[in-house]
């Protein structure tokens, strides 16, 4: 749940623990748990409670849902596509890790209206993609994958407390764990591969149903999962015409550009841009931050007040050529923190990627510190100083 890591508290009551209980829990400073048999059950009771709760995974959802919402940008989305059109290897680093050209502007789905009314009791549910109908989903062996489904069931149909409705799949068998999102009219279904229950070349066909205890019939959709060793990221290319039903949906979630948002070191404005202030220890060398909001979404925050950028724009004398300069910085800073994330994705689940968790934030602060101080460098000097007439022989 991390779009809610810095937004809420928990308060576990453990009272009732005997005093040896809480010698075996806690160390003695009273904020980390000691790593004992007790300890490490108290700890898994707690996180098994916390990842179970479905208020919390609502409120999760929501928040994700409003800060996508609010902080994707149009401005840059024309530019960014300008740069994947000369460059298709950056279309890896976007969710999904293809390219795809959409009908108009690029990073939004169509906007869901704020009167949905979902019904009590669902009466379908349909795939979403002509593609995914037609050759099935692809998971990788130790990965996961996102599919979606259209459906008429309200927002609260999986979190009312209530005549809860529930999310299966028949045929599953334990090869895939399954974690599910409701909101207007889309549920998005997270399959994650269950390590050595599934092989490379295994496909498995699932129905997925949507129940509650009222209703008087299960309404159902079948799914093929195809496990591959890797998921292969499409060819570039425009894709084939939609069809009737097809939605855009699912194209929209693979192309997605990702919102960023300005940091600013007492949290100003930049013209139209609304700004977010400093995170405590920040400093005019840190590059930015990453906030995760779950389900592989991100938000990237850049430092407006980088100490190496400002030397560049503030040399600037036209207001054309610091707006240049300043869409260069953000959209060199958004590709070069990319890469860090794809690069991480990409680490096979292993010690190594668990220990590099451990750090992934630090991590990431130390690389988007090092891209602020030289991505200026790269986009103004480079094309200056190396070019075919600073390389040619001086005979040719």
């Amino acid at each position: 749940l991390p779009g809610l890591k810095d937004r809420i508290v928990v308060i576990v009551d453990s009272s009732d623990l005997s005093e040896a209980a809480h010698n075996d829990v806690w160390k003695g400073d009273r904020e980390n748990v000691r790593a004992t048999g007790i300890g490490l059950l108290y700890r898994d009771k707690v996180t098994e409670v916390i990842t179970n709760s479905e208020f919390l995974k609502e409120l999760q959802r929501r928040i994700a849902q409003e800060e996508i919402e609010n902080l994707t940008e149009e401005g840059q989305t024309e530019l960014f596509q300008s740069l994947v059109d000369s460059d298709p290897s950056i279309a890896q680093l976007l969710p999904g890790g293809s390219v795809v050209t959409l009908p108009g502007r690029i990073g939004r789905g169509p906007r869901e209206p704020d009167d949905f009314q979902g019904k009590y009791s669902p009466t379908f549910l349909n795939l979403i993609g002509r593609a995914v109908r037609r050759d099935g989903a692809e998971i990788a062996v130790n990965g996961s994958r996102r599919v979606s489904f259209e459906t008429d069931a309200a927002n609260d149909y999986l979190t009312r407390p209530a005549n809860r409705g529930s999310v299966s799949a028949d045929g599953n068998d334990g090869r895939f764990s399954l974690t599910s999102s409701l909101y207007n009219g889309r549920l998005t279904i997270n399959f994650t591969s269950v390590e050595g229950e599934v092989v490379p070349g295994d496909e498995i066909v699932l129905t997925i149903a949507l129940q509650h205890e009222f209703i008087p019939q299960r309404v159902t959709e079948q799914l093929k999962l195809r496990v591959v060793a890797e998921r292969t990221p499409a060819p570039p290319g425009p894709p084939p015409p939609p069809g009737p039903g097809d939605g855009g949906d699912e194209v929209v979630e693979s192309r997605g550009l990702p919102p960023t948002r300005w940091l600013t070191r007492d949290g100003r404005s930049i013209g139209d841009d609304e700004t977010d202030p400093w995170p405590e220890d920040f400093n005019d060398q840190d590059g930015g931050v990453i906030s995760e909001l779950g389900d592989d979404q991100k938000v990237y925050r850049i430092n407006y007040d980088n100490a190496h950028f400002r030397r560049v724009l503030d040399a600037e004398r036209t207001d054309i050529s610091k707006r240049v300069i300043v869409e260069q910085y953000r959209v060199g800073m958004l590709v070069l923190m990319m890469g860090l994330e794809d690069a991480y994705s990409r680490l096979e689940q292993g010690e190594l990627k668990n220990a590099l968790g451990e750090y992934i934030d630090e991590i990431r602060r130390l690389a988007s510190q090092g891209a602020a101080t030289v991505v200026m460098s790269i986009v103004k000097t480079l094309p200056t100083i190396i070019n075919p007439a600073a390389l040619e022989d001086a005979d040719d």
